[in-house]
């Protein structure tokens, strides 16, 4: 978090928004905290527009929660939004997370309650890890990604930017998970998937989107890392 213990605007909905609000005594106490709670995703980025509309950005820091949705990119689109309009975001850290010397947070990540990463983990902006989760050692989980709760990422292993691990999903030791990638099957996974990659209960087996990563970071060009 910030060296400067500057308020806090919680901004976004869904369980992480909510599990940050209810544990908010926690997680920083006595830290000045402002809710604001938008009602769904349509229009995220305009909404936060007018909330935060008279908010002095130098006198502030915002957290953007927003569950997995659509490849994160409807949190990406309020990150975007509150960074443009000058304000710049804390991590937060459950209290009852473990976080071994050397992890490095991006901007704007939240670590659940229970979550354990190891030391060399390294999390890009704007990416989420559920409760109970695992990081091993020397983890690289890219920007804008979410791992689910009681997910596990083995030893050397990465995970790409949009990328969205599901609930109990074990990614075994240096195995890479490309970009823009949904896996969201509990169970094992020994082998590299390729960007684009999509296993969930329609697609049981891996099923590959060809041509969308390049258009999707077309379309990203210019986001924050």
């Amino acid at each position: 978090m910030s060296e400067v213990q500057l308020p806090l605007y919680l901004l976004g909905c869904g369980s992480a928004f909510e599990a940050i609000q209810g544990a908010w005594g926690e997680i920083a106490p006595g830290r000045d905290f402002h809710c604001l709670a938008l009602t769904n995703t349509d229009e995220i980025a305009q909404d936060a527009v007018g909330m935060l509309r008279g908010v002095d950005p130098a006198l502030v820091r915002v957290f953007v929660a927003v569950d997995q949705n659509a490849l994160n990119f409807a949190r990406l689109d309020l990150y975007r939004q509150v960074r443009l309009l000058g304000f710049r975001g804390d991590s937060l850290v459950h209290p009852r997370a473990a976080l071994a010397p050397g992890v490095k947070l991006g901007e704007n990540c939240w670590i659940a309650a229970a979550a354990v990463l190891s030391g060399g983990v390294r999390l890009g902006n704007n990416s989420f890890v559920g409760a109970a989760a695992r990081l091993d050692a020397n983890v690289h989980i890219a920007a804008h990604a979410w791992i689910g709760a009681g997910a596990s990422v083995g030893l050397g292993a990465s995970v790409g930017s949009h990328t969205v691990l599901g609930a109990d999903v074990h990614v075994a030791a240096n195995v890479r998970i490309g970009r823009y990638c949904v896996v969201d099957v509990p169970g094992a996974y020994r082998r590299a998937c390729a960007d684009g990659t999509f296993v969930d209960a329609l697609f049981p087996l891996p099923v590959r989107m060809y041509g969308s990563p390049s258009k999707l970071l077309a379309k990203d060009a210019g986001a924050a890392p």
